[in-house]
């Protein structure tokens, strides 16, 4: 038989054993739509989180900070061996750190230090109060001291660290604080809750039970930053945070600790920010080690963090097709005991071993391609729909992930990739055929005699 007969042969048995052919095709759809769906799923959120940090983390931007595990284990180096204490003294004086970078290579062209107050010092987290409908409501803050000259230039955080549309004005004196969009519009409505021009007072407590408190002149509100909420990776500017001078936060926290030390290179060669790290832990060496973590290993970790998870989720997803393997195994068992009859006559017009296998086959890659196609199509608009949910959920009452996950997004966008759209449809096709190679070879090798006389 020619091999267009082959598949014309093959065709005209699906469709006469129509409710058949739509039960082995359902199993194929409902894994091709389960991988689909969630690796689509996973790419849009990875389109979503890589391009908002790469808009707010600097190819340029270093974070240097104390010992080797860098943020929560996206390390830079460092090595092993003590942590080094990173120290307001390591901005100033002759031997400060810009001017050893500059003298190892005229690489770096911004240096800040950032002190960040967290639950992490203390038995609570800090907090401030307001008053709202006449009520005193606590709410809890992250607190960044930062030098505002330095954080708000041109070469830092000048488009994020800024006040819009009458909202104050960043402080130039050692007293008044700068708060985030989301301190002062927590509720995204027409109320607002701490405005500027008016006191704020902070309150705290240390882990030895010793309590505090300051009160603070907020003179400014930062514009709603708009993407990820880089504070607790970088210091970065976020709609929740309270900054102020750095100088305060080391006199009213007792503490001449930075968290860490932000560094701006000149360069986006990956040699020259090489270089710098190097040069970077080779100050800290007689103290102790600090990590140097870039925002290109930063957004490299993510990326693959994500891969993982989308290759999980594929593995998870593929135990259903597996279950459909085995279906398409059962149904054509019992297809072929059923056309024994007609295997007979077919081989008794001349059809040979192969061209029976080669029916069988078909049939199978039929409706693996039929399920898998039917079954990307699903699960890419279902990945619209489950996406959409899980994007609102992300960024509905309070901005959601600190107020700046998905900003400026009004829609969520699944990916799928022509790379995503071959593999579906290779592994669709693929468990198809490899389950009715068993199946399909018996029947090849049924001698025409008996099999026409089977009733």
């Amino acid at each position: 038989m020619k091999i267009v007969d082959v598949i014309k042969y093959s065709g005209r048995s699906l469709k006469v054993q129509k409710g058949r052919a739509v039960l082995t095709v359902l199993g194929v759809v409902i894994g091709i739509t389960a991988i689909v769906a969630l690796n689509s799923l996973v790419g849009g959120f990875s389109n979503i989180i890589t391009g908002q940090l790469s808009q707010g983390l600097s190819a340029q931007t270093l974070t240097v900070t104390s010992g080797s595990g860098g943020f929560g284990g996206f390390g830079g180096g460092g090595g092993r061996g003590a942590a080094a204490t990173i120290s307001y003294s390591n901005l100033t004086g002759s031997t400060d750190l810009q001017s050893y970078l500059k003298k190892n290579g005229n690489h770096v062209d911004g240096v800040m230090g950032v002190v960040t107050i967290s639950a992490g010092q203390f038995a609570q987290t800090p907090s401030y109060y307001s008053t709202l409908n006449g009520s005193s409501v606590k709410y809890t803050a992250t607190i960044t001291g930062v030098d505002f000259a330095t954080y708000g230039n041109s070469v830092f955080y000048a488009s994020t660290f800024t006040t819009t549309g009458g909202l104050g004005s960043i402080p130039t004196d050692n007293n008044s604080i700068v708060i985030g969009y989301s301190a002062y519009h927590p509720y995204d409505n027409a109320s607002t809750l701490i405005n500027y021009g008016q006191n704020l007072v902070l309150n705290w407590r240390w882990l030895n039970t010793t309590a505090g408190n300051c009160s603070v002149n907020v003179t400014g509100v930062l514009a709603k930053i708009q993407g990820v909420s880089l504070a607790s990776l970088t210091g970065g500017p976020s709609n929740n945070g309270i900054y102020m001078p750095i100088t305060l936060a080391m006199k009213i926290f007792d503490t001449q600790k930075l968290s860490s030390i932000v560094l701006h290179v000149n360069s986006t060669d990956q040699s020259v920010i090489d270089n710098v790290t190097a040069t970077t832990q080779a100050y800290f060496h007689s103290s102790g080690t600090v990590s140097v973590t870039s925002a290109t290993s930063l957004l490299t970790t993510l990326n693959t963090v994500l891969g993982t998870v989308s290759a999980l989720l594929t593995a998870i997803a593929a135990i259903s097709l597996i279950v459909a393997g085995v279906n398409i195994v059962n149904i054509m068992t019992v297809s072929i005991i059923e056309r024994t009859r007609e295997i007979g006559i077919l081989k008794a017009i001349g059809a040979k071993d192969a061209d029976i296998l080669g029916i069988f086959l078909v049939e199978a890659l039929l409706i693996g391609i039929i399920g898998s196609l039917v079954g990307i199509g699903l699960g890419y608009l279902g990945s619209f729909g489950l996406g959409s949910i899980l994007f609102r959920a992300a960024t509905g009452a309070g901005g959601g992930f600190g107020g700046g996950f998905g900003g400026g997004l009004s829609t969520f966008v699944p990916v799928l990739s022509s790379t995503l759209f071959l593999e579906a449809l290779g592994f669709g096709v693929g468990t198809a055929v490899i389950f009715a190679l068993y199946p399909a070879f018996k029947a090849s090798r049924k001698p025409p005699v008996e099999a026409l006389r089977y009733e």
